[in-house]
């Protein structure tokens, strides 16, 4: 039993959202230098694409793993020595394990763009726009993504701090930021969950997805 169980036996895309933002940054921090590590990258960069078509607020976390994926692990992190990691790979642009995620990644991308096409006419229309909320939820800012406010700082304090909510319902994550200046080594590592931190808390000042 565990908390994927509940969202097994309904049509949510959160389990499965977050499996694929996982498999990315794993995918990213294996394989040997060469093709193995191009293949694992570029398959990092399909699942990133895929995280983003199961739920557009995995693109917050997409794009931290493609700048992640360009600027390459940390050297200290395992799986790959320093030296190998250190080796440069021949071959061309495209065939570099660096920017194997973002082709991987474009190439992937416009199967979402052909979905919202065929059903809206416009590959760059969403089905936000469609929803009975959209006008109260989204009309406002960048699909309802709108520059800081009180009500949004609000917001942003009943999402961490409620009854229901992050802290009290996410316990080990306490545990975690507790232990994590031991992450510090792996700086990169580190940066890239700040930057998602940070992107998901401001996205929950908005009106429509706190």
């Amino acid at each position: 039993c565990s908390m994927a169980l509940f969202y097994g036996g309904i049509f949510f895309s959160g389990a499965i959202t977050a499996f694929f933002l996982f498999a990315a940054f794993y995918l990213l921090n294996i394989g040997d230098a060469g093709t193995a590590r191009r293949n694992a990258h570029t398959l990092a960069g399909v699942c990133m694409a895929l995280s983003i078509m199961s739920d557009y607020y995995a693109a917050v976390g997409a794009a931290a793993l493609l700048v992640y994926a360009v600027a390459g692990p940390s050297k200290a992190r395992g799986g790959v020595s320093e030296e190998v990691s250190q080796q440069p790979e021949p071959g061309l642009f495209l065939n570099t394990s660096r920017f194997a995620a973002p082709v991987g990644f474009c190439l992937t991308i416009p199967l979402l763009l052909l979905y919202n096409y065929h059903l809206f006419g416009n590959p760059f229309d969403t089905g936000y726009h469609h929803s009975y909320l959209a006008m109260s939820l989204h009309s406002k800012g960048f699909y309802g993504i709108v520059a800081p406010s009180l009500d949004g700082l609000k917001r942003l304090y009943s999402a961490l701090f409620s009854r229901w909510g992050f802290f009290f319902t996410n316990m080990p994550v306490l545990f975690s930021i507790v232990y994590f200046h031991r992450f510090a080594k792996f700086r990169r590592e580190a940066a890239v969950i700040i930057i998602m931190l940070a992107g998901y808390l401001y996205m929950n000042t908005s009106l429509g997805w706190d």
